[in-house]
């Protein structure tokens, strides 16, 4: 992988690594972009400040349109800089736990958590606002911190 990126910068001077840094500056189409405000994530990449963040939780604080965000740690309390690929979601263990909904139709919607079937990777919430029960992929859910309020916008 180093060789490869190494002779990618011998053969043009470096562009290639800048192309993509710009492409991560830039806004991801909404479809792509999973983060979300008050949501708890996990850090998943070992290289994040030298590893030292690897499996730490945290909660959102603010989304930026290209998939960084800024989340502040459980247990340090401190504040850092993240994109989300380097993140995963947290889904709650404990039935009656508030989520938010992070991929798909019911995007951005918030519920209370039903189940969770790690078996089949999948959990059933029912959702504020029409209650409506829905059986989403752990991936497309998250644990919300925020205050779960009955209705809906």
């Amino acid at each position: 992988d180093r060789q490869v990126q190494r002779s990618s910068r011998d053969a043009d001077g470096g562009s290639r690594h800048r192309q993509q840094q710009q492409q991560q500056r830039r806004s991801l189409p909404p479809s792509q972009l999973w983060l979300a405000q008050l949501i708890r994530v996990r850090v998943v990449d070992k290289r994040l400040q030298g590893g030292k963040l690897y499996l730490k939780k945290g909660t959102v604080l603010d989304v930026a349109p290209d998939g960084r965000c800024d989340l502040r740690l459980e247990d340090s309390r401190q504040v850092v800089s993240a994109h989300q690929d380097e993140l995963e979601t947290v889904v709650p263990k404990e039935a009656g736990a508030a989520v938010m909904v992070v991929a798909g139709p019911h995007k951005g919607r918030r519920g209370r958590l039903l189940q969770v079937s790690l078996g089949s990777g999948a959990a059933a919430l029912q959702l504020v606002g029409d209650m409506s029960v829905v059986r989403l992929l752990l991936d497309d859910v998250a644990q919300f911190m925020g205050q779960l309020d009955e209705e809906e916008d």
